[in-house]
């Protein structure tokens, strides 16, 4: 599906045409997105302590880790007969 050479010059010429308007509503946009992000609520503080979950994480961490550990440790049931 090739283009003729004079529709190629006149999408060419369109877009020329029309990249101030596109250039003037993206900075709009962006202009507009900034200043809301200025006013944006701040998120609310935290009612507990932070450590206490890291605490609770670490802990079952350990014990699948150890869980992990044991059950490589075991031995197979199956022998060899070769």
């Amino acid at each position: 599906m090739s283009r003729s050479p004079s529709a190629i010059g006149s999408l060419r010429r369109r877009l020329t045409a029309a990249a101030p308007r596109i250039v003037g509503v993206a900075s709009a946009c962006l202009i507009t997105t900034l200043a809301a992000g200025q006013n944006a609520a701040r998120p609310p503080a935290p009612t507990q302590d932070p450590s206490g979950a890291a605490l609770t994480s670490a802990l079952i961490g350990i014990i699948f880790a150890a869980l992990a550990l044991f059950a490589a440790s075991l031995r197979s049931k199956r022998g060899h007969n070769d």
